[in-house]
């Protein structure tokens, strides 16, 4: 897992940051994807949501298409509630580039231990974590 650091993570990658953010409906921890290149995504797909918690973990088929995302531009793509701050996250990204396809895994750790001291995260402003992509095949 990789969290926010002090520097700004290089142009030239896609990112997901999480920010807490209090909602009508609980589901206050809201997941951005962030194309921070000059690439342009033809089609972006949220393929799933996986839970962990110690050794017992579910997934939830999500195939969630938002369609294309410009270069430097961010798009909400998940929400989730105050039950998903006690376990580890994972989302599973399917993007489409003029480059082929390509598969992204983004993880968390707990949410609940990130609600102070948000950092800057490129394009979106203030995040409670910055996660870059485990790439698969």
């Amino acid at each position: 897992m990789s969290g926010i650091g002090k520097s700004t993570p290089a142009d030239g990658d896609f990112l997901l940051a999480v920010r807490f953010e209090p909602a009508w409906d609980e589901n206050e921890w809201a997941f951005y994807f962030i194309n921070n290149t000059d690439t342009h995504i033809e089609k972006l797909l949220l393929v799933q949501a996986g839970y962990e918690w110690g050794d017992m973990g579910n997934v939830k088929e999500v195939n969630q298409d938002f369609g294309p995302v410009r270069p430097r531009e961010f798009i909400l793509t998940w929400r989730d509630d105050s039950d998903a701050a006690e376990v580890r996250i994972d989302l599973t990204f399917r993007l489409r580039t003029a480059r082929g396809d390509e598969t992204l895994n983004f993880e968390f750790p707990k949410l609940y231990r990130l609600r102070d001291n948000p950092e800057d995260v490129p394009l979106l402003g203030k995040a409670r974590f910055l996660s870059r992509p485990l790439r698969q095949t």
